[in-house]
């Protein structure tokens, strides 16, 4: 008898442990149901921080990335042809923010005080959202040439903001102070406002090189032929020295060593004699080349 009494109790204890942590963990939902029930409220002066906070680290971040993708020259992030338009976005929202722009041509001494100038304000216009860089015409004929009508001279600064292009040409006396002055506060009183113009189409874009290389090529025969000029000036006053001192033999020797001294400038002088001898005939070929016969057919008694 009492060994069914003792079962019995043991029955009913295991059924209580049993029950135990059911009951536990239907309390712990029930207290985490009420913890997550209870509203919470956000103070709107919160709820504009974080919103300010968010627009100071996105422009921040669009900034940061446009430097860490556009190569930099002496100290100063560098555009070009290929870069300028999906950097900057300038005929597209403008989502990486503000630019100040340099605009050269070549190596002067204004824009080389005005890229020494951007280099020192970087950092400060950066903290403003503004990003500094530079272009050069010589290696950007078609970015040029896309702003020929707001950069009438060089060097010049450009301020790419809300659409607008606000440009001034450099300062003799630029600084970092007037940059960033001009790229935050003073662009629409110092500076004259343009629309940002499009994007080159292909033809214009092939256009632009083409009048750039074409361009380049004329400045460099220029300087070829300058050069060529002086040689054959000196190359003749020597060879009438030795016509007179020595004859026709020393001055046939002299020419052969020139010419050998100086094979660029000689085959410079050929290919232009060559060049007119071929424009030449056939300017000839055209005015002696006897016209077509009429395409009407002649009559019997013709």
């Amino acid at each position: 008898m009492s060994l069914k009494i003792s079962t019995g109790a043991t029955t009913r204890r295991d059924v209580a442990q049993r029950h135990a942590p059911a009951r536990g963990a239907d309390l712990s939902r029930a207290r985490n149901a009420s913890t997550t029930a209870m509203p919470t409220t956000i103070c709107p002066r919160h709820r504009r921080a974080s919103r300010v906070a968010l627009a100071l680290v996105f422009v921040f971040a669009a900034a940061t990335r446009a430097l860490a993708v556009v190569p930099t020259l002496r100290g100063l992030p560098h555009l070009d042809d290929a870069s300028f338009e999906h950097e900057t976005q300038a005929s597209s929202g403008q989502t990486t923010g503000t630019w100040l722009v340099l605009f050269t041509n070549g190596d002067s001494p204004r824009g080389a005080r005005a890229e020494r100038a951007l280099v020192v304000a970087k950092d400060g216009l950066l903290e403003d959202g503004v990003v500094a860089a530079s272009i050069d015409a010589q290696e950007s004929p078609e970015t040029f040439d896309r702003f020929r009508f707001v950069v009438k001279r060089t060097p010049s600064v450009v301020v790419l903001r809300g659409g607008k292009a606000y440009a001034r040409e450099v300062k003799p006396d630029e600084d970092g102070d007037s940059a960033r002055r001009f790229a935050t506060e003073t662009f629409g009183t110092e500076g004259v406002e343009y629309d940002i113009p499009r994007p080159l189409t292909y033809i214009q874009k092939m256009f632009a090189r083409i009048t750039s290389a074409l361009a380049m090529a004329i400045v460099r025969l220029y300087s070829k032929t300058e050069k060529m000029t002086h040689v054959l000036k000196e190359d003749y006053a020597a060879a009438r020295r030795a016509f007179s001192r020595d004859g026709l033999k020393a001055t046939r020797t002299h020419i052969e060593k020139a010419i050998s001294n100086s094979s660029s400038e000689y085959g410079l002088l050929f290919m232009i004699i060559g060049c007119v001898i071929i424009v030449t005939a056939g300017v000839l070929a055209v005015i002696t080349f006897p016209p077509p016969e009429s395409g009407r057919r002649k009559t019997k008694t013709e």
